[in-house]
């Protein structure tokens, strides 16, 4: 006898589930969005905070200098994605060994190189203050981030790269949560933009030294001796993953530097909240790229079509785009009030472009991380093409924030399309 009803659809559904939960893209995926979302959260409590004990003028001044951060620690991006290819497939042949070799020289290079940066910061120190129209006395204090911003995100590489998303998520929350709370807590306090700036600091310095030591208990035993790198594979691999940090990152921030330095105070305060407002798509579906990396190069380096990994990434990025971008639609002043108070409204008509743009370049990031993992590099002419020609047209016509929002959105369309060559080859 056929049982019809409610009941007749309970096994398939429990079999459904019981696939779901045993998938690991998406149990991964589910855990780094819930720890991206908890960051995020911070993020929106730092920037609430922090705008509406600043003021427009002076949290222009601080979105500005953050700014500075993800440009200046593009050599950490690049080298973080080279360290998650190569950790994922020297995990995926047992090879713990090459992965104490490759963390221990990034590392070493990469506080060399933030040391150098916080060096030449003290000397351009005025140079940096008068092109962004910031305080002197917090251009320094910045540069000291870059010692975190460069060393965090290659050793968080280790732990995406070998799929412990748990640690890596653990990593995120800490540095979330303590500049969050620091940072709000000091400007109230009376330390205005130095703390800020002081709680970022602190909240990312205590995350380095949590992720330091979990590396360092699990690969203290792994002797590196004389092992040989594939240096040429390595160059490969760190030309395709500049082409897509440079390209992401001016292509994430160029705008505001742009806008700060054309436009008056005002208008690039009000700027700043768009961008802000607009970035959270980018943000929020940036787990999306960190599970599609390790996961696809394991597949390939084990043989097996990494194809369908691709197709999930895609699916999930659009479900998160199209309803961040409904939201923005309906009711984008109440997005601006929430994330830096009504001093901000006048903007609210351009916060749903810029949301678009946004969705373009999380796309753009999805495909050339995907691209890498499989060793192929045909996305880099292409955005190089699209990032100069975006910059240049911004600094040449900026009449209007529409007009630069209009160029964003027609620039990352192009380079979303373009990436899309040859999407389902699987060997390069």
């Amino acid at each position: 006898m056929l049982v019809e009803g409610p009941l007749a659809s309970e096994p398939v559904a429990a079999a459904f589930l019981r696939r779901v939960r045993g998938n690991d893209f998406v149990r991964h995926g589910a855990l780094v969005f819930g720890s991206s979302m908890l960051v995020s959260v911070c993020g929106f409590l730092y920037h609430a905070g922090v705008s509406r004990g600043l003021g427009v003028d002076d949290y222009g001044a601080l979105y500005a200098l953050l700014a500075i951060l993800p440009l200046a620690g593009l050599p950490a991006g690049i080298v973080s994605t080279v360290i998650v290819k190569f950790a994922a497939e020297f995990q995926a042949l047992g090879d713990e060994a090459h992965i104490h070799a490759l963390v221990a020289k990034v590392s070493l290079g990469m506080g060399a190189l933030g040391v150098l940066f916080v060096g030449a910061a003290v000397v351009f120190e005025r140079a940096i203050a008068n092109f962004l129209h910031v305080p002197g006395y917090a251009v320094v204090p910045t540069a000291l981030l870059l010692l975190v911003v460069l060393l965090l995100p290659a050793l968080r590489a280790v732990l995406q790269g070998t799929q412990d998303f748990v640690r890596f998520a653990v990593s995120s929350t800490i540095e979330g949560v303590l500049k969050a709370g620091l940072g709000v807590a000091f400007v109230f306090a009376g330390y205005g933009l130095l703390g800020a700036l002081g709680g970022w600091t602190l909240g990312s310095f205590t995350s380095l030294g949590y992720t330091w030591l979990v590396l360092r208990r699990r690969y203290a035993r792994a002797a590196d001796g004389d092992l040989h790198l594939d240096w040429q594979r390595i160059a490969q691999t760190l030309w395709g993953a500049a082409v897509a940090a440079i390209a992401g990152t001016l292509l994430s921030y160029g705008d505001v530097l742009l806008v700060k330095h054309f436009m008056s105070a005002r208008e690039a305060g009000l700027y700043a909240s768009v961008s802000l407002g607009g970035k959270i798509l980018l943000f929020v579906a940036g787990f999306v790229p960190m599970v599609l990396l390790p996961k696809a190069a394991h597949r390939s380096t084990s043989g097996r079509s990494p194809f369908p990994i691709f197709l999930a990434a895609m699916a999930t990025l659009a479900a998160f785009s199209l309803a961040g971008l409904a939201l923005f639609y309906a009711a984008p002043s109440l997005v601006l009030r929430s994330l830096v108070g009504g001093q901000f409204l006048a903007a609210s008509h351009l916060l749903f472009g810029y949301g678009l743009a946004m969705v373009f370049l999380a796309g753009m990031g999805l495909v050339a991380n995907y691209k890498i993992a499989l060793h192929r590099f045909d996305f880099a002419i292409p955005f190089c093409l699209v990032t100069a020609g975006e910059l240049v047209a911004i600094a040449v016509h900026h009449p209007s924030l529409g007009a630069v929002i209009a160029i964003l959105i027609t620039g990352n369309a192009l380079g979303f399309a373009a990436s899309l060559y040859r999407i389902a080859a699987w060997r390069a």
